[in-house]
């Protein structure tokens, strides 16, 4: 307001300075907004934390840090393609797990002595040139598949390598797959009070063949013993309705009896006769191995020393 004033002192002094026949315009001024900028604290923290380089971390596992520019490409270069997600935060720490495991693996491979050299990256590059001449094709299959550059490209394909290699190593500890089985027969009924009859029948040392043809409900097997076995006799989990049963069984000696054990079918009784394991087949074994190798992430993801800085 008081620069205001002054400004139409000015104004008023020119306009006596004139002659009296002079006539002088007004003039308008116009004051420009002030602009504040905000202090900053010297000692103010960023958002995010920062690695050695000024990059803005999402997390570190073992003193690694992980990127936000990571964490940012992995999010959209996996948006169309993961489905199984619900929602945005879903789809946020489903990609930050994968990247911790992903630098977990890493840190192992280092470990078992692994090391992915640039002629390994550049093979794999050539053998996708090779099938992709055309460089404005190759450049299309890139930006299709989400990939940010050729840079990422080799990136991810370095990391794939590593996987690969870690896999292989983890998995020779495994050895031959092979498929728990037990020869085993139940008796089923439709309430407890029936199952504990059955048992105190057997218990009192009446042959299960009597007992299951006499009182199981199960049309399939009461009049075979209540074998549960296929045509060798032996059982393995994936052959049952009721899957809990083959844990049961796996749990007995061979020749004793179960408690009543109850599953959405009623009540059973089950009799261990042997428990064994053969040989997976090749589907089996794809799936054990999986298993086996993601029960060894996890503990190593469990063992590290992990730091989340967004939720």
């Amino acid at each position: 307001m008081r620069r205001t004033l002054l400004l139409l002192g000015v104004i008023l002094l020119v306009a006596a300075c004139s002659s009296g026949e002079e006539k002088v315009e007004p003039q308008v001024v116009i004051e420009q907004p002030t602009v504040v900028v905000p202090t900053v604290p010297p000692d103010a923290e960023p958002s995010l934390p920062l690695d050695d380089a000024g990059n803005q971390i999402v997390a570190r596992v073992n003193g690694v840090p992980i990127t936000l520019a990571a964490f940012d490409r992995a999010l959209i270069r996996n948006a169309t393609v993961v489905s199984d997600v619900a929602s945005y935060d879903a789809l946020a720490a489903f990609e930050m797990d994968k990247l911790i495991e992903q630098e977990v693996i890493l840190q192992a491979a280092a470990s078992m002595g692994i090391a992915v050299t640039e002629d390994a990256v550049e093979e794999e590059y050539q053998f996708m040139r090779a099938s992709i001449t055309d460089d404005t094709e190759w450049q299309n299959w890139l930006q299709t598949n989400n990939f940010a550059d050729e840079a990422e490209f080799r990136q991810l394909t370095y990391y794939n390598l590593v996987n690969q290699q870690v896999q292989g190593t983890v998995l020779q500890q495994m050895g031959m797959p092979e498929i728990p089985q037990v020869r085993m027969r139940h008796i089923l009924v439709d309430t407890l009070e029936q199952a504990n009859a059955v048992l105190t029948r057997l218990n009192n040392g009446e042959d299960f063949a009597v007992v299951a043809a006499e009182m199981s409900v199960d049309e399939t097997t009461r009049n075979n013993g209540g074998n549960l076995g296929s045509a060798d006799g032996w059982v393995i989990a994936d052959d049952l309705v009721t899957p809990e049963l083959f844990d049961s069984a796996l749990q007995l000696a061979p020749g004793t009896y179960s408690e009543p054990i109850q599953t959405m079918l009623g009540y059973h009784v089950i009799q261990t006769l042997e428990v064994g394991q053969r040989p997976a087949t090749s589907e089996e074994s794809v799936m054990l191995q999986m298993e086996y190798f993601n029960a060894w992430l996890t503990e190593q993801v469990q063992s590290a020393q992990i730091e989340r800085y967004i939720n």
